[in-house]
């Protein structure tokens, strides 16, 4: 079954493209305004919207409009290859979920409709690694990143695919923007930033 990690990898490149000051509101930075452009985006997949991409394609996104994001596919439980979970500017917890580029895009016509089934084992299996993730300060994320960037950058072109995940909606201070400055400096280009799932909100962690 594929999960269309390349309307994942699209979503990167909007980020890249809109890492500005309009994410900070008073030295905070606030997910909800960093992802508008990609909730509209997924929007008009989920809802198969021709005349979304028509209308933008030129304009915003430069690419024709993908295959579409299966209702079931419930992208809060999305995970890159490295996810880190930030509780706040002090603590992240972070874990491995693959060193091995694995995420492809699948062709016109490759799409499968998933089942309820499917839903369910895409929350599991990425929620799995939760419970075995390591703390540490919020400030050693790039240290991590840069202990990895050999595995990160690798040799096929395509970096692997960092996700990040927030308790709460705003960060506080310039730690997120410096650190996505960094990242696409070492060529991290493949990245998301979402809010806490179900899992993650009711994960002990201390």
């Amino acid at each position: 079954m594929k999960y269309f990690i390349c309307v994942i990898t699209i979503l990167i490149f909007i980020n890249c493209k809109k890492t500005d000051n309009k994410n900070i509101k008073h030295n905070e930075f606030v997910i909800s305004i960093f992802n508008e452009k990609n909730d509209k985006f997924v929007e008009a997949l989920v809802n198969n919207d021709t005349a979304f991409f028509s209308k933008n394609e030129s304009e915003e996104y430069d690419i024709p409009m993908p295959e579409p994001i299966d209702k079931r596919l419930n992208l809060k439980y999305n995970i890159g290859n490295i996810h880190f979970m930030i509780l706040d500017t002090s603590i992240t917890y972070f874990y491995i979920n693959s060193l091995e580029h694995k995420f492809t895009c699948g062709g016109m016509g490759n799409y499968q409709e998933m089942s309820k089934k499917d839903s369910i084992n895409y929350i599991i299996e990425n929620s799995k690694q939760i419970p075995f993730s390591k703390k540490i300060n919020t400030n050693q994320i790039s240290d991590i990143l840069n202990k990895y960037k050999k595995e990160i950058i690798n040799d096929n072109g395509i970096p692997l695919m960092i996700s990040f995940s927030s308790k709460y909606d705003t960060i506080k201070g310039d730690i997120i923007p410096n650190l996505f400055t960094f990242m696409e400096k070492n060529g991290m280009k493949y990245y998301f930033i979402r809010k806490f799932n179900d899992a993650e909100i009711n994960e002990n962690f201390k």
